[in-house]
């Protein structure tokens, strides 16, 4: 894969996460994200999509890691 590929994706996956991230820590403080941005019919369609994202984000910093640039 090309570098400026390789970056631009793990931005972007990094983002997903960040978000999702943020969206559950505001969920502990009774805040409903989704409900407030009236996404949550596609609530099954964003939980994959964080997953996958995250999955892809784990396996691109390890991949990272083993080469030795952590």
């Amino acid at each position: 894969m090309n570098t400026a590929t390789r970056e631009k994706l793990s931005k972007a996956l990094w983002f997903v996460t960040a978000v999702s991230a943020l969206c559950v820590g505001l969920g502990a403080m009774n805040l409903n994200v989704m409900g407030m941005l009236h996404i949550e019919g596609l609530d099954q369609v964003l939980r994959y999509l964080v997953g996958i994202a995250g999955l892809a984000s784990l396996v691109m910093f390890f991949k990272t890691c083993s080469s030795g640039k952590c």
